[in-house]
């Protein structure tokens, strides 16, 4: 049995207009919202266009509500997008790309994949672009972009299991083209 995909409706002019109202009136109290979560001006600008992003795909049911519960529908979308982008913000939290003396290294140092600690750069990105273009783009999406699996999912219209499929593939292919070029990288168990 298929699955039917449900397509949101794109916004109506008037629908547009309204967001563009409501943008006007409540953005600076939002990014003032989304900053005291996030404590990072450009974050809280991230957080600010998210929120607006949401509004559009939701616009019907912000039409629908008075003008004074519009902003508490945005203030909780402003709260929820800043903890998931703190979420996001801490997993992705890699080690700097530089030595003590202020070099640049050519070394990742990536805690969150046991199987490789040190790997060049510059070799990674070669064996990344060896591998079939679906699986490239969910393993950038997840370790680069810090997007979950059901986000990655939603951008691509797949479902959660097929992303987290092709990344776990994505992995295995990179395991297996380091070691048939007898490349090495760390075991930390």
């Amino acid at each position: 049995m298929k699955m039917k995909r449900r397509k949101n409706k794109p916004p109506t002019k008037s629908a547009v207009d309204y967001i563009e109202l409501l943008y006007n009136k409540y953005a600076p109290k939002l990014k003032y919202v989304a900053k005291q979560y996030i404590h990072n001006d450009t974050l809280a600008e991230d957080v600010l266009q998210n929120v607006f992003e949401k509004a559009l795909l939701y616009s019907e049911k912000i039409l629908e509500l008075p003008d004074e519960k519009a902003f508490t529908f945005l203030y909780v979308i402003v709260r929820n997008t800043a903890y998931d982008m703190i979420k996001v913000e801490s997993r992705n939290n890699h080690e700097e790309l530089t030595y003590e003396d202020g070099e640049d290294s050519e070394y990742l140092i990536d805690p969150n994949d046991y199987y490789m600690e040190y790997i060049d750069l510059n070799v990674m990105v070669d064996k990344i672009g060896r591998l079939p273009t679906n699986q490239q783009t969910v393993l950038i999406l997840y370790y680069y972009y810090g997007f979950s699996f059901l986000e990655i999912a939603t951008l691509l219209q797949i479902s959660e299991l097929t992303a987290k499929k092709r990344c776990s593939l994505a992995r295995s292919s990179l395991r297996a083209l380091f070691e048939k070029e007898g490349l090495s990288y760390e075991y930390k168990r």
